[in-house]
């Protein structure tokens, strides 16, 4: 029975809260609009611009109206001091001074009455232009491909080619409200909050692995189930007791500050102008929160009561991630239940977003987004175009990818867009059922998913096409990866299923097969219908190789070295693959020499790990081949597939994988031709990787790494092939004339006397010539013995003329004779030497 009236008292306090915040009353019944609140250029005072009823100036013309500021979870406004005044007139506009926790407030008019209590006679209004106060201001990174995946491992995912993926961020998780051992502190309005440091260094590896593979992370903000006591403040019900998600209290200041620091911190982190700890360009608050009593409980409300509190929410994380990324987005979580609901907790996700869209464009227009999951209406169907309760209808009971074209019709009506642009809309959520030991639901599978992804790809208001799941889960009755689990160890992945390859090449141009399964299994009639008229244009190119030796390199090509990890310098590298650190290491304990050591953590037997390093500043534009030197360990000697990887993010994107079989434990160097990745992305690489993965069927325990001491590039010369055809032919054709000519000499005794007659003639020309210059007949001088004149260095001292000098000249000395000497190694070192410097000058 106490159970009970608990549950009561705490949903009629919710109701009262709401009900004296004057947000239930009608927009009708006030005599004041406050048409806007914008902060101004400088950023430093913001402007409440208002009209009043004419009847109401008329009365009233002589009397003061007060602005209000109210903090979320503020509600009184006796409690509060006005921040200005001003009489009622037309044309109402006042200044207020600016500061930054403003941004989460929203402003009201008042008049004072007689016993100096306070009346509301405008809605409330909130700042509309917050991104104008943001640091960051980069462009909204836009992908290639609208493919993407909850993924489960991060170097698999890579592979398959994502594009786009959520994390599930539980608030109860990342934040403590005491100061714990494991803690880091944050201060916000003069308050500490406290975040878990070991959680959020969890989640800094996870989101700068995925950003730097060139993935667009959406962090789901939610509150999960928590068993921690000192956390009840965030809950309006804890009662029931099935729920999974639940709604975040904003009711009070002291729940709604700390959501602010929660919010304001993860923008700060993850979404500012410092990207250290990877990138997250957008957020969604909350889990298909029209089926509020599963997803996002708050015990019993009103409808109305619950579109505000979510209004209300929303707001925070909006106005949190705005003010950190300009163009950042926040989207709005809704099911595939459109205009019907199974359970009386639940509405239609057509009422919800029609309230809510009303609600924030009357309390200040801001830019959110929607994300929908649309599921069949009944998930183990896996032909979802058979699904009868998905119709061609705004009156549709269910949403799905069988009539998504309902969906955007429905946001691009005016009451629902920003502006005049259609709302960014992704599918952040989407599985169909495959059942590997059903060989044709398998296949099905397969179909489905290429024709889901190609009515995705035909839409052009969906953004994001994103998969679930990456990987069976024994506990949920439809089986919706794209890998099979292991019955003994859940989660973990045991086979491919045939979506596996589809879900890889339904963005490059090896797509064929996939749709062609979609076809055999929906008909010519349904794929014609969704699909017959789809272009695949390839989003993605793959350019695969094997290895080759590095010793087969033509000598035309010269080596360049990218990274030499033996130089003590990191050079960006990163654990990004199942790696949980890298560091430079000293190599047979030779402070001097190092090595880049990566310490890795299989995610199960099959998966590749390894690091990564940004290429950004790297141009490739020469390259014909790449060579890197590396040792991988394992704890015991065994076969492994070793992958050398290029990404290149543009749009269209591309990516070389070059692919090898070698034995762990030993250093291997590895060459690969990459000329074809060069010429299709003009030499610009984003990143490259080396991963590698076991052979074996499980992860044994022991030691797992990988040593990486060199990547060097090998560049075509000056030359053109062409050229360097025609220069060999010449060369060869000029030797044979040579020996041609040797032949003849020497069989010819009349030619032969005629070249020693040239010979002697010439030779006799060069003596003359060295005598006229003094040169013969000063060094006839030295005699064995002498002593020799002593020579000026450039310096001006004397130092003796020795046997070595003359050598450094060229000359030679034979029984007295000075003859022409060719010189010595030493010389040829510094001509040599010389030449070189020459080159580089140029």
């Amino acid at each position: 029975m106490n159970k009970y009236f608990r549950h009561f008292v705490i949903s009629a306090m919710v109701f009262i809260m709401i009900l004296t915040s004057g947000i239930l009353a009608s927009a009708d019944s006030f005599v004041c609009t406050i048409d806007s609140v914008r902060i101004n250029t400088q950023k430093n005072t913001l402007t409440v611009n208002a009209a009043f009823d004419a009847e109401f100036v008329k009365e009233n013309r002589d009397r003061d109206v007060f602005v209000f500021e109210l903090m979320p979870g503020e509600r009184e406004l006796g409690e509060l001091s006005p921040r200005g005044t001003l009489k009622a007139e037309n044309n109402f506009k006042m200044e207020l001074a600016f500061s930054k926790q403003m941004i989460y407030s929203s402003f009201v008019i008042a008049i004072k009455n007689e016993d100096g209590t306070f009346t509301r006679i405008s809605d409330e209004k909130y700042i509309e232009n917050i991104s104008d106060i943001a640091e960051n201001t980069a462009d909204y990174p836009h992908r290639s491909t609208k493919k993407g995946l909850c993924a489960q491992i991060g170097s698999d995912a890579q592979y398959l080619g994502s594009a786009h993926t959520i994390i599930s961020v539980e608030i109860e998780d990342y934040i403590s409200p005491v100061q714990r051992e494991n803690t880091i502190s944050h201060t916000l309005y003069g308050q500490t909050f406290y975040f878990y440091e070991d959680k959020l260094a969890l989640l800094d590896h996870r989101v700068k692995a995925m950003t730097e593979a060139g993935m667009n992370v959406y962090f789901n903000i939610v509150l999960g189930k928590s068993e921690n006591s000192e956390l009840d403040f965030l809950y309006l019900d804890r009662e029931n007791t099935s729920a999974s998600l639940f709604a975040i209290n904003t009711t009070t200041v002291k729940s709604a500050r700390l959501f602010i620091a929660f919010c304001e911190y993860m923008a700060e982190r993850y979404s500012g102008e410092n990207a250290a700890n990877g990138f997250v360009p957008a957020y969604i608050l909350g889990y298909e929160i029209n089926a509020r009593g599963t997803w996002n409980n708050i015990g019993e409300v009103s409808f109305e009561e619950y579109v505000n509190y979510y209004e209300s929410a929303f707001r925070i994380l909006h106005s949190a991630v705005k003010s950190k990324y300009a163009n950042a987005r926040v989207f709005v979580s809704v099911s595939n239940v459109f205009n019907s609901s199974e359970y009386s907790t639940d509405y239609g996700a057509r009422d919800l977003l029609s309230a809510f869209a009303g609600k924030i464009q009357s309390r200040g227009e801001i830019d959110w987004a929607l994300a929908i999951n649309p599921y069949p209406s009944d998930p183990s169907n896996t032909q979802f175009w058979e699904d009868e309760l998905a119709i061609d209808s705004i009156d549709t009971k269910y949403l799905t990818m069988k009539n998504l074209d309902v969906l955007t019709d429905y946001m691009s009506q005016g009451e629902l867009t920003y502006g005049t642009e259609v709302r960014d809309i992704i599918i952040s959520e989407f599985g169909i059922n495959g059942n590997i030991d059903d060989a044709k639901n398998s296949d099905c599978q397969a179909g489905a998913y290429a024709l889901a992804y190609a009515i995705a790809e035909q839409n052009p208001y969906i953004d994001a096409f994103i998969y679930y799941r990456h990987v069976d889960h024994p506990a949920e009755p439809v089986q919706l990866g794209l890998w099979s689990s292991n019955a003994l160890s859940p989660l973990v992945p045991e086979s491919k299923k045939p979506i596996y390859d589809i879900f890889r090449n339904a963005d490059t141009s090896n797509n064929a097969l996939g749709l062609d399964m979609a076809r055999a299994f929906s008909g010519n009639d349904i794929f014609n219908k969704y699909a017959g008229d789809y272009k695949s244009e390839s989003k993605k190119s793959i350019t695969e190789a094997v290895s080759m030796l590095k010793a087969d390199i033509p000598p035309a090509y010269s080596e360049n070295t990218l990274f030499d990890l033996t130089s003590g310098e990191m050079y960006g590298f990163y654990p990004s693959d199942s790696s949980s650190f890298v560091e430079l290491r000293p190599v047979n304990e030779n402070e001097y020499t190092t090595m880049l050591y990566s310490s890795q953590k299989p995610a199960f037997a099959k998966a590749y790990m390894g690091i990564s390093c940004s290429l950004e500043d790297v141009s490739l534009e020469k390259a014909e081949y790449i060579s890197i030197k590396f040792k991988p360990v394992t704890p015991n000697d065994e076969t492994l597939t070793v992958m050398l990887r290029l990404d290149n993010y543009d749009i269209p994107a591309y990516s070389f994988e070059g692919v090898a079989q070698i034995t762990s434990n030993s250093t291997a160097e590895l060459t690969f031709k990459i000329s074809d990745f060069v010429k299709l992305t003009d030499g610009r690489a984003d990143t490259v990787k080396l991963l590698y993965k076991p052979g074996s069927d499980s992860v044994v325990s022991g030691e797992y790494g990988l040593w990486l001491e060199s990547v060097s590039i090998h560049n075509r010369t000056g030359l053109s092939t062409l050229l360097s055809i025609i220069i060999t032919i010449v060369v060869i054709l000029v030797v044979a004339a040579v020996a041609v000519l040797l032949i003849f000499i020497n069989v010819n005794k009349t030619a032969k006397n005629k070249i020693k007659a040239i010979v002697g003639k010439t030779r006799s020309r060069i003596i003359g010539f060295l005598k006229d210059k003094k040169i013969i007949s000063r060094r006839h001088k030295k005699k064995k013995g002498a002593k020799m004149p002593q020579s000026k260095s450039e310096t001006g001292s004397a130092r003796p003329l020795t046997k070595n000098t003359f050598q450094d000249t060229g000359v030679r000395i034979v029984n007295g004779r000075v003859m022409p000497q060719k010189r010595t190694q030493h010389v040829q070192s510094i001509k040599k030497t010389e030449t070189n410097g020459d080159k580089d000058d140029k």
